[in-house]
């Protein structure tokens, strides 16, 4: 689901079809869908529907929500890639002693 945040923050403000979604992906379209519908479920993303039946397509983008989900996951991704490299630098250098 984080996938389908990643690519919908990217493409923002603008909308993004169903079938683009899994193509970008590498899923089906049925599946990108139904990931879809549960995060619009939790108000992270929106959509608009164009034509009725079968032949209806809808589009989707990401709301301020999932925006600032989003953007909090990437803040604690960072953080953590900073201690990270804070930890390697500690025994790097005070560890190993030569003679």
């Amino acid at each position: 689901m984080a996938e389908i945040l990643a690519v919908l923050y990217e493409k923002h403000p603008g909308f993004t079809s169903t079938r683009q979604l899994a193509q970008d992906m590498i899923r089906t379209d049925e599946f990108v869908l139904q990931l879809c519908k549960h995060l619009e479920n939790k108000k992270l993303i929106s959509h608009i529907r164009y034509g009725r039946g079968r032949g209806a397509k809808r589009e989707w983008r990401i709301t301020p929500n999932g925006r600032h989900l989003y953007e909090a996951q990437l803040s604690r991704e960072s953080r953590g890639e900073q201690e990270k490299m804070i930890d390697a630098d500690d025994t790097v250098g005070g560890n190993f002693v030569e003679e």
